[in-house]
């Protein structure tokens, strides 16, 4: 696979040489492509970037700049649009089981809250909410794994329909707008049909509600090629089902989060040992975790070198036998010091990092007109700031 616009060899050395591996490396000009293509597929939509795939501020101050509003699903990411400069009016909150005191505290900072349950939204509205939103099950789910399925039949995200009406009637009830219908059923599928599908359906529900909303929210979870040959969503297919089976006067919000950022950004790791079939690297699951977590497929590089090619498994510095970032992948045979690429990993990357084994989070740079650091190396020591010892 080709590396993001942008990024060649040569920058990825000069970033390793500055900043140090392991480091993500995003292609701000990518991020601005993937937002224009969707944006031509949805003109009348609002474009409504969820944040859970890539919190860097900086990251979302691009999309902002670009016309996107924010999705999020916990208050750090309301925290981190502030930091970009979204207002409460240019964000959405929806989140699962959310405690009572951070829907008020999102409801504070003006952000329109998509309950789930009729708890919450009495929680909602003793907040002060004017507006409030409600997500539903539209009866669709799809997806790259069972894990990432939120929609259809044992999914635990959102009401039935029939509740969505009845929690529309409480707000009404209360003096509170109902702005908002929200669905989303998956994360990582490649064919127009499950959305089209979930869209059909939440307009048949907007028919059965008191009052119409001034949005309709179809989620997101567009999903994007990480093998060599996989054929890329047809954005201009999909946009085009979905607004014929929009039929409703409301305005409709498309939630993208791996669609907009996935195919931005390599992550470059060093090789540190070379052994027979396996090679070891400073990145392992604490800085990309969805192989061990999905089995994910990355396509990785080796950006030192470009012959002979063997076949190598990956691992990396984890005390974990489970720590393998890929498995029988033909690369150029690596040395001690070489630089591998691992791509497609702008979404669910550092978001997912951890500090396992007391490993410090990696860095994080922008190309844009040059080398642009957007998130410094944690130090060990850093790592121990909040522990109390007295």
């Amino acid at each position: 696979m080709e590396l993001p616009e942008d990024i060649d060899d040569d920058t990825v050395a000069d970033v390793a040489d500055r900043h140090g591996t392991p480091t993500y490396v995003t292609s701000a000009a990518t991020v601005r492509d993937r937002f224009d293509r969707l944006r031509d597929a949805f003109p009348d939509a609002r474009i409504q970037y969820a944040a859970k795939a890539n919190t860097n501020p900086r990251i979302l101050r691009l999309l902002r700049e670009r016309g996107a509003a924010l999705d999020t699903v916990s208050l750090g990411e309301v925290v981190a649009g502030e930091r970009a400069g979204f207002g409460g009016d240019e964000m959405m909150y929806t989140s699962y089981a959310p405690s009572p005191d951070e829907l008020a505290e999102v409801v504070d900072r003006g952000v329109l809250v998509n309950v789930d349950s009729a708890g919450q939204m009495e929680t909602v509205l003793e907040a002060g909410a004017d507006r409030v939103g409600v997500r539903v099950n539209p009866g669709v789910g799809a997806g790259h794994s069972d894990e990432v399925v939120t929609g259809g039949k044992g999914a635990r995200f959102g009401v039935s329909p029939d509740e969505a009406a009845a929690l529309f009637e409480r707000a009404v009830g209360a003096g509170a707008d109902p702005a908002c219908l929200h669905a989303h059923i998956g994360s990582g599928f490649t064919e127009p049909e499950p959305l089209v599908r979930a869209t059909e359906r939440l307009c048949e529900v907007v028919g059965d509600l008191p009052v119409t909303p001034e949005y309709v929210d179809i989620g997101g979870g567009l999903g994007v090629p990480y093998r060599e040959g996989e054929e890329p969503l047809d954005v201009a297919a999909l946009g085009e089902q979905v607004r014929d089976a929009f039929n409703v006067d409301a305005t409709l919000v498309v939630e993208p989060g791996r669609y907009l950022v996935a195919e931005s950004t390599v992550l470059v790791t060093r090789v540190n040992t070379v052994g027979d079939g396996v090679v070891g690297v400073d990145a392992g699951f604490n800085v990309l975790l969805r192989p061990a977590m999905y089995d994910a497929y990355h396509a990785v590089t080796n950006l030192s070198r470009d012959f002979p090619v063997a076949e190598y498994d990956i691992a990396g510095p984890i005390c974990e036998s489970g720590d393998y970032l890929a498995h029988g992948r033909e690369i150029a045979k690596p040395r001690e010091g070489d630089l591998l690429a691992f791509q497609t990993t702008g979404a669910y990357g550092f978001v997912m990092a951890s500090r396992y084994n007391s490993r410090p989070l990696p860095a994080e740079v922008l190309i844009d007109d040059g080398i642009e650091l957007i998130r410094e190396r944690e130090t060990v020591e850093e790592q121990f700031r909040n522990v109390k010892l007295d």
